[in-house]
C-alpha cells in the first residue's frame, strides 16, 4: 500500500511517467508474485494433514489466481512505465 501511494503521490506531482514510477510498479509486481507462491505453500501444507475442506481450497486458488493476475498486469504496466518514461525523456531533450 506505501509503495501504491508514492505512485499515486507522483501522479499528482504531474510526475506520472517516471523511472521510478516503474521501479515502484515492477516491486508490486514482484510482492504479488511472493504473495502467490506463498498462498502456493500454504496450500500444499494443507494437502498432507488432510486440512483441506472445499471451501478452504476454493478461497485458496481464487486467491492465488487474483495474485497471479495483479502480478502480470503490474508487470506489464511497469514495462509500459518504462517505455513511456524513455518517450518522455527523448521529447523533453528535444524541446
Amino acid at each position: 500500500m506505501c509503495v501504491a501511494y508514492r505512485i499515486f503521490h507522483a501522479i499528482g506531482r504531474d510526475a506520472s511517467f517516471t523511472f521510478a514510477n516503474a521501479k515502484r510498479m515492477r516491486l508490486i509486481s514482484m510482492l504479488a508474485f511472493a504473495d502467490f507462491f506463498l498462498f502456493l505453500i500454504g496450500f500444499a501444507a494443507t494437502l498432507p494433514v488432510n486440512a483441506a475442506h472445499p471451501l478452504f481450497l476454493l478461497c485458496f486458488t481464487l486467491a492465488g489466481f487474483l495474485c497471479l493476475a495483479a502480478a502480470i498486469c503490474c508487470l506489464v504496466l511497469s514495462k509500459l512505465l518504462r517505455q513511456a518514461a524513455e518517450m518522455k525523456e527523448e521529447n523533453d531533450l528535444m524541446i
